[in-house]
């Protein structure tokens, strides 16, 4: 009987980085960066609350760096004041990363547009 295969972080594809930075620049995407109490995180993102017990030790082990969900996709409710979402993308390390580099070359690219 093989062994298990060692965990390899997923990576998003180059597209979906791009969106999701841009997404996160305009507004139109949320992330667990903006939720300031991490115990709200399975309250903002019920995917979280429904992981069973193997899922759950995974993510233990290999925790996301940042936890997306798209504006469009929140429910009617919130808590806290913070939105709701039923789905959401789990961000590791390296997407995570190219994620912020995108958003600070928006922002440098949007600081020249207002400033012309």
């Amino acid at each position: 009987m093989p062994g298990k295969r060692p965990w390899r972080e997923p990576r998003l594809s180059k597209k979906n980085v791009s969106e999701i930075a841009f997404g996160l620049f305009t507004g139109a995407a949320f992330s667990s960066d903006q939720v300031r109490e991490t115990a709200l995180l399975s309250s903002v993102f019920m995917p979280l609350m429904f992981v069973d017990s193997e899922q759950s030790v995974a993510l233990a082990k290999h925790p996301p760096v940042l936890i997306v969900g798209w504006m469009k996709d929140t429910t009617s409710r919130s808590i806290n004041g913070l939105p709701i979402f039923f789905s959401c993308t789990m961000v590791y390390k390296h997407d995570a990363d190219l994620i912020r580099e995108r958003i600070k070359k928006l922002q440098v690219a949007s600081g020249k547009i207002l400033s012309e």
